[in-house]
Order: structure tokens, then C-alpha cells, then sequence
């Protein structure tokens, strides 16, 4: 299994991953996932991940902090 790390975060309406060479927007989670999937599918080509997101406490939104950051921490597989 490939491990890939991603930060995340949340700015007004749209969920962002980072890494050192990509950052990926979305209005949602599961679109996030897909857009994820696709950057995956098209710098690999095939393989198994595991794909690890943290959630960037330094950028947590306000109306958010009454959840602990962890909550959003999230970790997916993907068989391409």
C-alpha cells in the first residue's frame, strides 16, 4: 500500500486538500474524495493508497471549534 498525506482545511464554502505538489478544492467531502481519486488515478496510474488527511487546527474555522480538529482527520483506500 502507497501512503499519500494530505493537509486539510475548510475556507467559507470549499473543503481544500494540500500536499507538497497539489491542492484540490471542492464544495464537499465526497467531492474532495473524487477529485482525490483522479489525481491519484492520473500521477500513478495504478496501485493501492492509503490516503491520510489531517485537519490543519491553524486554519480551523470559528463557527467549527466547538468540535475537536481530529473529528475531521480521515483516512481512505483506493485500489486503481
Amino acid at each position: 500500500m502507497i501512503p499519500v498525506e494530505f493537509h486539510l482545511n475548510y475556507s467559507q464554502t470549499q473543503w481544500i486538500a494540500t500536499r507538497d505538489d497539489i491542492r484540490i478544492n471542492a464544495g464537499s467531502l465526497d467531492e474532495l474524495d473524487k477529485q482525490i481519486k483522479d489525481y491519484l488515478h492520473h500521477k500513478y496510474k495504478k496501485g493501492k493508497f492509503v490516503v491520510k488527511m489531517y485537519f490543519d487546527f491553524d486554519r480551523f474555522p470559528t463557527w467549527m471549534r466547538q468540535y475537536m480538529p481530529h473529528y475531521f482527520n480521515r483516512e481512505l483506500t483506493y485500489q486503481l
